[in-house]
């Protein structure tokens, strides 16, 4: 730990680059359980999942183009367009009054989602020399970006009230406000790095040639099929199948959320000593099991919270052992494959709404948590088959 903060003291750089996770973050944390049910009251669940599909779509083709933009604009150009386009459409959302203006902002802002995060991944990857330390430094990079999310779920809770969404969305709005200066003045003199001119069917190819990268990819998108479930299907199923209140909701999502502060920085230490595979399969296991264990519940606040922690203990792991292993194999200006690899979450938004949908035609809501843990005990083969880093 004494290197990494050796390191953020002599990098100011870093510094900015972690504040800007965390405002980012907090602007998605405050929407990201409330979207479906807000939408809800405009839109029938099948429409939303459409939404959902539809944004994480414009979100891939933007990904895997992304280097002919890096080289026409530049990362810090690029990001500040994304950044506008943001905040256009989340204060679309915060005035949003029908079914068409929600939906069209709805896409806008969504469909930035993965790209400002990657933006930031170039900022990180180009000024990281060695990777000797990349577990920590992920590490902290992950934890700033999930403080937010353990701050957001309570406050979010008590905030919404009656359905009061639009006091939210402007919050929201405002963290973008905050955002915006830092990225303007701290980054206007990044250098990029030479890109590689790596085309969509090269960036597949390479995933495809190297076992290591398909597997850790693989694992990536289990990973966020479960977070899909979780932000799309859960608010529902708690808020209008079971009864808690948006109240309850945010305290037990805040609580849920506590492992990412606990786990991920010593998760990235140790990584950076002892390799990724064996906490990688341990915190696939825990996240399994304890999600096979939400279908059985009931309305039982307590064992909610309990279970959806113990959830979150595994994700931890699993998504500090992912960024940490993929992102020793590459630098900066492998913009294509990074892009690629980011894809992970905006597929899990297309594939999830269309399985999910498939299988509530047949099984009540409740037992979609037992094929999500089914789906992650067989994803540990792809964990076990990566090559460890040490």
């Amino acid at each position: 730990m004494r290197h990494v903060i050796a390191h953020l003291q002599k990098e100011k750089y870093f510094s900015y680059i972690y504040l800007c996770a965390f405002l980012l973050s907090l602007h998605y944390a405050f929407v990201l359980y409330i979207n479906s049910s807000f939408l809800e009251q405009f839109l029938g669940t099948q429409t939303i999942a459409f939404l959902f599909i539809g944004s994480a779509l414009i979100n891939i083709v933007i990904l895997l183009n992304i280097t002919t933009l890096l080289r026409r604009f530049g990362n810090w150009r690029l990001m500040l367009s994304f950044l506008v386009l943001e905040m256009i459409g989340m204060l679309g959302m915060s005035l949003s009054t029908n079914a068409a203006s929600a939906s069209i902002s709805f896409l806008l802002f969504g469909s930035m989602a993965s790209i400002l995060l990657f933006n930031l991944d170039i900022f990180l990857e180009t000024e990281i020399k060695t990777e000797t330390h990349t577990g920590g430094i992920r590490g902290i990079f992950l934890t700033m970006c999930n403080l937010a999310f353990v701050l957001s779920p309570f406050v979010v809770g008590h905030l919404i009230g009656e359905n009061n969404y639009m006091s939210v969305y402007t919050l929201s709005f405002i963290f973008l406000l905050l955002l915006l200066p830092i990225v303007m003045s701290k980054f206007k003199g990044f250098k990029d790095p030479d890109y590689s001119p790596m085309h969509v069917g090269n960036a597949l190819s390479h995933f495809k040639g190297n076992g290591n990268l398909f597997h850790i990819y693989v694992t990536n998108f289990l990973l966020h099929f479960f977070y899909a479930v979780m932000i799309i299907y859960t608010p529902i199923y708690l808020h209008q199948y079971i009864g808690f209140s948006w109240g309850t909701i945010g305290e037990m999502f805040s609580i849920m959320l506590i492992p990412f502060i606990l786990f991920q920085i010593p998760g990235g230490e140790i990584s950076d000593h002892f390799g990724e595979k064996g906490i990688l399969i341990l915190g696939l296991i825990v996240m399994a099991i304890s999600t096979l264990f939400l279908s059985f519940v009931g309305q039982n606040v307590v064992a909610w919270t309990i279970l959806l922690f113990f959830t979150r203990c595994g994700a931890s792991l699993v998504e500090i052992m992912t960024e940490t292993y993929f992102f020793k194999h590459v630098k900066g200006k492998n913009s294509n494959i990074i892009g690629f690899f980011r894809t992970a979450s905006p597929l899990s938004f297309v594939i999830t709404p269309i399985v999910a949908t498939l299988f509530l035609l047949v099984f009540p809501m409740q037992y979609l948590y037992l094929l999500v843990g089914i789906m992650l005990l067989l994803g540990i083969q792809f964990a076990y088959n990566i090559k460890d880093t040490i």
